[in-house]
């Protein structure tokens, strides 16, 4: 759905110290009021939630009544608040196939969303800023929406008129077979593009004028050395296409090649500050990325080729992705990065030089077992994730090295007087607090990722992590020294028994973890999950948490002490038959628990889920 917007209900029991809060974020976030809207509205519960969600818009599309009530309700918290609520009304008539069009309906409307649909003629929605007509394989003449600003017509592959479009801002024609490229010249307003899976298209000639934004991507376009070379065209996503050539593409800032296997000179992109590589496997030299000044964003995940010798072109970015690289063995360079992603690179056994990154990934890295180097502390900056932000990045201090290497001047970044040291024969950066070193200055890593590292026993160094992921690490069985880490992913660690050291976390993941028997220490964790946990009977010290999921703990049979939980999960406890005690839970989950039989008692919870099969 490309709606941005969420459903308005509005209600006379909403006071002002709740519209106030709302109106102060109402440049920033979607405006959400969950309430009941006069006695029509108070039949139902209303959660932003497609269901449900589509059932009041059902409602309101074929009922006046109904609909003139809430557009009164709208109009008059509107002129209370100052706020013209007319253009806050999303509809969600989602695969509402036997649609039938209703005079005047769309009149206060903002954003609709009639995908699926069976509509042919959507000239009621003309008025309409936000429309979604995707998969409408009976849709046909599409000109009469030309003022509408954002307009989704995936897969509606017989509407024609697209070329009549000229005032749409936002225009998805993916996969629509009735346009062909020069068609593209008369959308004069559209700044975003998205023409995927277009196979009439095989090159393209021009582009409308005001473009900024293409996604052209599945396509069999071979070369786009045709196209205007318009300054504002900042962003283009060219992935699984066949694309050999990019050389006219030096302007565009975001650039997206994912899969392209034909690409093999990259050289020409000297303002990138965003580049998808992913799985081009035939870029034989990647030494042109170093002279991407600009550059933050890397992703050369898949791209096997890469070995050590590349790495250091990669040393300015802020964010790199290495996923699947697996011939790396050596990532020390990299020293100095905000975020690594090592996943897969399960030749690497030595991690050492990366106590310094902020955010790093090295998910089934099974050969790493020696993890405590990443401990090393000097500066401490991950409480405050804001003060990073402000650092100097790598880039632009290797950009400012660049720019003095002639006369070999220093440059204070910081105001502990760090220097970057510049020459004209290695241009490289080096910053640090206390010492030269590259590997631990700037302190603990933020937040690590160690899923299925395997040969991994010993971590009790990483105490300080933020949020720390070591699910599946079978080979870990004391965690007493991470009793302090803010969320904690112990999922599937199978020889973890004592877990009374944890009752400090945040957020703890214990799911399937089948030899914990006791859970006494956890009753102030806020969001627990101990899902498949068979060992589990007693949980009498659980009722302070605020999220608990208890579901497959099949050997539970009393839940009484839970009433206080806000959001409880019970699907699939088999031995659980009595409810009645959980009437203050707010959310409540008794899917597959067929020992369940008392609808009053459940009645009484705020929301329960029903069957799967009823979403």
């Amino acid at each position: 759905m490309i709606s941005d917007w969420a459903t308005l209900i509005y209600s006379d029991i909403v006071g002002p110290i709740i519209v106030d809060y709302l109106m102060d974020e109402y440049t920033s976030k979607h405006l959400i009021l969950f309430a009941d809207t006069c006695k029509t509205l108070r039949k139902y519960k209303f959660f932003y939630r497609m269901k449900i969600n589509k059932h009041f818009s059902n409602l309101y599309y074929y009922d006046p009544v109904f609909r003139q009530q809430v557009i009164d309700h709208m109009a008059k918290i509107g002129k209370n608040y100052m706020i013209n609520t007319e253009e806050l009304l999303t509809l969600d008539l989602y695969r509402n196939l036997d649609i039938r069009i209703v005079a005047n309906v769309f009149d206060n409307i903002y954003s609709v969303d009639l995908s699926f649909s069976n509509i042919t003629n959507p000239s009621a929605l003309k008025n309409v800023k936000s429309v979604n007509l995707s998969y409408c394989k009976t849709l046909e003449d599409v000109s009469e929406l030309c003022n509408v600003e954002t307009l989704d017509l995936e897969s509606s592959y017989n509407c024609i008129g697209i070329n009549k479009l000229i005032n749409v801002c936002n225009l998805n024609i993916s996969y629509c077979k009735n346009f062909t490229c020069d068609d593209l010249q008369y959308l004069t307003n559209v700044e975003t593009l998205t023409i995927t899976g277009c196979k009439q298209i095989t090159t393209i000639t021009v582009l409308p004028p005001k473009l900024e934004r293409l996604y052209f991507s599945q396509n069999n376009i071979n070369n786009i050395n045709n196209i205007v070379k318009e300054a504002q065209l900042i962003s283009i996503n060219l992935s699984h296409s066949n694309i050999t050539d990019i050389n006219n593409l030096h302007y565009v800032k975001y650039l997206d090649l994912t899969l392209c296997p034909k690409l093999i000179n990259i050289s020409f992109l000297t303002n990138i500050v965003s580049l998808n590589l992913f799985l081009c496997n035939n870029i034989a030299d990647f030494k042109y990325i170093k002279d991407m000044l600009k550059l933050r964003r890397l992703n050369v995940g898949c791209c096997r080729q890469i070995t050590n010798t590349d790495l250091p072109y990669f040393a300015h970015v802020r964010h790199l992705d290495l996923d699947g690289c697996y011939n790396i063995t050596d990532v020390s360079v990299l020293c100095n990065l905000y975020y690594i992603n090592l996943r897969d690179c399960n030749k690497l056994i030595d991690v050492s030089g990366l106590s310094g990154v902020h955010e790093l990934d090295l998910s089934n890295c099974y050969n790493i077992k020696d993890i405590s180097s990443l401990s090393k502390k000097s500066l401490d900056f991950s409480d405050n994730l804001a003060e990073e932000t402000q650092r100097v990045s790598p880039g632009s201090l290797h950009s400012k090295a660049v720019q003095s290497s002639s006369s070999s001047k220093a440059v204070q970044s910081s105001s502990s007087s760090k220097a970057v040291q510049s020459s004209s024969s290695s241009k490289a950066v080096q910053s640090s607090s206390s010492s030269k070193a590259c590997g631990g200055s700037l302190g603990n890593i933020y937040k690590l990722n160690l899923q299925y590292c395997s040969g991994i026993t010993d971590v009790s160094a990483l105490g300080n992590v933020h949020e720390l992921n070591l699910s599946y690490c079978s080979g870990i069985q004391d965690v007493s020294a991470l009793g302090n880490v803010y969320k904690l992913n112990l999922s599937g660690c199978s020889g973890l028994k004592d877990v009374s050291a944890l009752g400090n976390n945040y957020i703890l993941d214990l799911s399937l973890c089948y030899g914990i028997t006791d859970v006494s220490s956890l009753g102030n964790v806020y969001d627990l999950k101990l899902s498949y946990c068979y060992g589990i009977t007693n949980i009498g010290s659980l009722g302070n948490n605020y999220i608990l999921d208890l579901s497959g703990c099949t050997n539970i049979k009393d839940v009484s002490m839970l009433g206080n939980v806000h959001n409880l999960h019970l699907s699939e406890c088999n031995g659980i038959t009595d409810v009645s005690m959980l009437y203050n839970v707010c959310y409540l989950n008794v899917d597959e628990c067929p020992g369940i039989t008392d609808a009053i008692a459940l009645s009484k919870s705020k929301e329960y889920t029903y069957p799967e099969e009823y979403y």
